[in-house]
């Protein structure tokens, strides 16, 4: 026992003699780490939990405060792995949209943004992809509206004719009724997609919207709503010529040589000779005459309100052709109506709603022709 203590005493003693001599030192593990050593490591955790907002302030402060070499390659370091975390984010939605995964996309960059809320080009993306899916749901939903609407216009004739084949059949006249008030209902709903579309200042669908609403069943409020819209254009059109007729007066005048007085004299003309065709409703000619208009000038101010009175003109006349059209074919006239179609065709042959109604009036004649056929002939004795 004796013994044991003696060693104890010993050892302290040798203890207390080395720290006073600075020859013994504390475990590392018992060391207090430096402050750059602690801010680093707390750098490195955030990037090891992809917290790249935190971890790029931490890092830029870090420069701020000592713009030493390392803190600099430091900060280098981190926005290197923020970007590739960017580039992996993108990468991802874009997958998941390829497959349709909408949701699960917007999931991805939402919490790569809760992770990283400074960037930028997160940010930007998540924006883009919102304006994307909003582009495609607008070109569905009015898809989806075209493609019922055309179901309905093309079953109505075939029910009147029916009816008229078959007065007593009942449920003939129901469903008849029923395509009709479906009909009604459908163009006041376009109708209303098209004041709203309007509103959100996406003319393209508004122009869709109505002309689709005037194609089922023309009214004062839709003829209305297209006068509006109209109007909204002729704003549009000169609001942007005042700009370039601004942007003209702040050039400097320079004298005109010979051939670019010759160009004015020659675009005059045309002008004159543009205005004639417009007023004897000569479509074809005023086409050409633009042509050759644009050929000299593509910015001329009269050049673009002739323009503009030749689309309303044609609209105007395509919307009468189309509303004739629709009023003989639901009176069962089905020939002319698609006579008044194919006049509207010529004026507008890319309208697809148009081209639809003559395949439509093509289709409905067929099958006419196809049960006039099939019904037993009187005996003429």
């Amino acid at each position: 026992m004796k013994t044991i203590k003696k060693t104890l005493k010993i050892t302290l003693i040798v203890l207390v003699t080395s720290l006073v001599t600075g020859c013994f030192s504390l475990p590392s593990i018992l060391q207090v780490p430096s402050d750059d050593n602690a801010k680093a490591t707390g750098i490195e955790l955030w990037v090891s939990s992809k917290q790249f907002g935190r971890a790029i302030k931490a890092a830029e402060d870090n420069v701020k405060a000592a713009p030493s070499k390392s803190n600099n390659a430091k900060l280098a370091e981190v926005r290197v792995a923020a970007a590739l975390y960017e580039k992996n984010t993108i990468n991802k939605a874009q997958q998941k949209i390829r497959r349709g995964k909408w949701q699960g996309a917007f999931v991805v960059v939402n919490e790569a943004l809760e992770h990283y809320p400074s960037s930028n080009k997160l940010r930007l993306y998540s924006k883009k992809l919102a304006q994307k899916q909003s582009t495609k749901i607008r070109k569905l939903r009015y898809s989806l509206l075209a493609s019922n609407a055309a179901n309905l216009l093309r079953n109505k004739p075939i029910y009147q004719a029916y009816a008229k084949l078959d007065p007593q059949d009942a449920d003939v006249a129901w469903k008849l009724k029923k395509v009709r008030i479906d009909i009604i209902e459908m163009a006041k709903s376009a109708t209303i997609a098209g004041k709203q579309s309007i509103q959100d200042k996406d003319y393209g669908y508004a122009q869709k919207y109505l002309e689709l609403a005037d194609q089922l069943n023309p009214s004062a409020e839709n003829t209305k709503a297209l006068a509006d819209l109209a109007q909204s254009r002729i704003i549009r059109i000169q609001r942007n010529l005042r700009k370039i007729a601004k942007a003209k007066a702040l050039k400097l005048k320079i004298p005109l040589s010979k051939e670019q007085k010759a160009q004015h004299q020659k675009l005059r003309r045309l002008i004159i000779t543009l205005r004639t065709a417009l007023r004897r409703s000569d479509y074809d000619r005023a086409n050409k005459l633009l042509l050759q208009a644009n050929g000299i000038s593509t910015d001329h101010p009269e050049i673009e309100k002739l323009r503009l009175a030749l689309y309303n003109s044609i609209h105007a006349k395509v919307s009468q052709l189309v509303r004739n059209g629709n009023d003989l074919y639901s009176k069962g006239r089905i020939e002319q109506a698609r006579v008044s179609w194919k006049r509207a065709l010529k004026l507008d042959p890319k309208n697809s709603h148009i081209q639809s109604s003559v395949e439509r009036a093509n289709r409905v004649l067929a099958k006419l022709r196809e049960i006039k056929k099939q019904q037993p002939r009187k005996s003429t004795n």
